[in-house]
């Protein structure tokens, strides 16, 4: 049972290992996903890279190291922008796009429950 245990424990790390033996033996490349332990790869990305570079490993293979690193940073900070979905059982705020913002266009139907608007004129 202690291995079950160590064997989900170790699954990021192992994850990474497959993709970084991939690109480094291979030279198959898997890009990252979300789901991976990002910044641990980038870590040791950068370190294999520096490694192997001295080594002559092959240019397309330092370069898919690098690919990968550049974006796991882009993944990231893509995942870091995202708004966090709203608690359950919390009102949501009501999000108007500008310019949008109460007007109807002309020959357009008012939605059911929707409050009266009234047209203004500019001067």
């Amino acid at each position: 049972m202690l291995f079950r245990s160590t064997q989900w424990n170790n699954a990021a790390a192992d994850d990474i290992d497959k993709v970084l033996s991939d690109i480094v033996e291979k030279g198959v490349y898997n890009p990252p996903m979300p789901q991976q332990a990002l910044a641990y790869g980038q870590d040791l990305f950068q370190k294999v890279y520096l490694k192997l570079k001295n080594q002559k490993l092959e240019p397309e293979r330092l370069e898919m190291l690098m690919t990968w690193i550049e974006e796991a940073d882009l993944l990231k900070q893509r995942v870091a922008a995202q708004i966090p979905p709203p608690q359950l059982g919390q009102p949501q705020a009501n999000v108007q796009v500008p310019g949008q913002a109460g007007s109807l266009q002309p020959g357009q139907a008012q939605m059911p429950g929707q409050p009266q608007q009234t047209q203004q004129t500019q001067q």
